[in-house]
């Protein structure tokens, strides 16, 4: 008598299993570690806007002062001001080419990663008659 064996089989063997794990945790890996770079480049991002923004909002506020501002003086040391976790420093020099004129230079500091990063923003202000 004969005994007939069905070889049908459904399913995935544990072997299967572990590959396709092992390729899919390569595969995440892969994506975390970009996810990681895009979360400190939008980090670095959102810094560089603000220190930005708050240079500009400086120099707006300096060019609006009168040309004889105490703050539009020409000083050594710098002048500087911390705000929000950003360090303002300006300086103020007279404009050899442009009589009447001040060249100032405004630096905004941050430190990120164990480094400083800086954004200059420069303008002149001229002493309108």
């Amino acid at each position: 008598m004969k005994i007939a064996m069905q070889t049908h089989s459904a399913g995935f063997t544990l072997v299967e299993i572990l590959i396709a794990m092992t390729i899919f945790s390569i595969g995440i890996l892969g994506v975390v570690a970009l996810q990681v770079s895009s979360i400190q480049g939008n980090s670095f991002s959102r810094c560089t806007s603000e220190a930005t923004a708050l240079g500009q909002g400086k120099i707006e506020d300096l060019m609006g002062r009168d040309y004889d501002d105490p703050q539009l003086q020409v000083s050594d040391p710098p002048l500087s001001e911390v705000t929000e976790g950003y360090t303002l420093t300006w300086t103020v020099t007279e404009d050899a080419t442009l009589s009447n004129t001040k060249n100032v230079s405004i630096q905004v500091a941050w430190g990120e990663r164990g480094g400083t990063k800086t954004v200059t923003v420069q303008g002149i202000k001229a002493d309108l008659l």
